[in-house]
């Protein structure tokens, strides 16, 4: 015997599952009055666990989950957020297309950085209004869920 006892799962393993336990395993335990008491206690803890009845819930946990999206769904309203957004780009593009509208070749053949930066600008404020749509919408349907 080498001093070392089983670990916990090794114990767990023989009382679980004899056959897949290697020789030396079971060569230990016959030889170790320690790893012998924890495998009984495993034993008892396992034929209490196999005893108990299994746990039903009183609910049904999916039922009420997709009735409260369905809820959810019914009471929500077209967002102005979208409409908003789609103005607002047409804001940022239609005011320098007006404002350079007699040299709009030069515009479109020799794009300024001052019309590209407002590009950069209206997409960035798309992408960051998207983005806090997104985390709005996360947030209520985890409320919802928590209910």
């Amino acid at each position: 015997m080498s001093g070392a006892h089983l670990s916990e799962e090794e114990l767990q393993q023989y009382i679980l599952d004899r056959p897949a336990c290697t020789p030396e395993d079971i060569a230990h335990l016959d030889g170790c009055p320690d790893c012998q008491a924890q495998v009984a206690a495993y034993g008892l803890l396992m034929e209490g666990l196999s005893q108990q009845p299994a746990p039903v819930f009183g609910f049904d946990v999916s039922a009420i989950v997709m009735g409260q999206l369905a809820e959810s769904a019914e009471r929500r309203v077209e967002r102005p957020s979208w409409w908003a957004t789609a103005a607002l780009i047409l804001l940022v593009t239609a005011v320098p297309a007006w404002l350079f509208r007699k040299s709009a070749y030069y515009v479109f053949t020799d794009i300024s950085a001052v019309f590209l930066y407002l590009i950069l600008a209206a997409a960035g404020v798309f992408v960051l209004l998207r983005v806090l749509h997104l985390i709005k919408r996360y947030q209520q349907i985890i409320n919802i869920i928590n209910k």
